[in-house]
Order: structure tokens, then C-alpha cells, then sequence
């Protein structure tokens, strides 16, 4: 449901274009949970396309309640 909201283009045109999937994404994930599943789908896909360094940025404030430990806890 996310993803095919969401997909990413292989260029943005400027950040405006960057930030509109950018805040399509953050508003759908909000729990704990949710985090951890999409940290998760993003190692595995990197995975498949033999990715061998990744870093994810993402902002845990604010988020469904839940504490930024209890995000950081989930996805490790």
C-alpha cells in the first residue's frame, strides 16, 4: 500500500520533487512497528541489487506516541 504510493524516480527535478515522496512516506510511517518493517524492506532490497554500504536517514520525533528509544529499539 505504501510502496505504491511512494515509488521513487530515478530523478527528481529539484528538492520540492525529492520532499513531496519524501513526506508521502513519513506520514504513513509513524510506529514503532512500522519503522522496523520498512527499515527492514529497504536492507532487503538493497540486499538484492548486491548494495554493500547503506545508511538510512530517517526522522523518529514525533511519531505515533511512541518514544524515539522505542523506534531505535524496533529497528535494531
Amino acid at each position: 500500500r505504501i510502496q505504491s504510493q511512494t515509488q521513487l524516480q530515478e530523478r527528481y527535478t529539484d528538492l520540492n520533487d525529492f520532499l513531496a515522496t519524501y513526506y508521502k512516506v513519513a506520514s504513513h510511517v509513524k510506529t514503532a512497528e512500522q519503522f522496523r518493517r520498512a527499515t527492514v524492506a529497504i536492507i532487503q532490497e538493497a540486499a538484492r541489487e548486491n548494495v554493500r554500504y547503506l545508511e538510512i536517514r530517517s526522522s523518529i520525533l514525533s511519531k505515533g506516541g511512541e518514544t524515539p528509544t522505542q523506534i531505535v529499539d524496533a529497528i535494531e
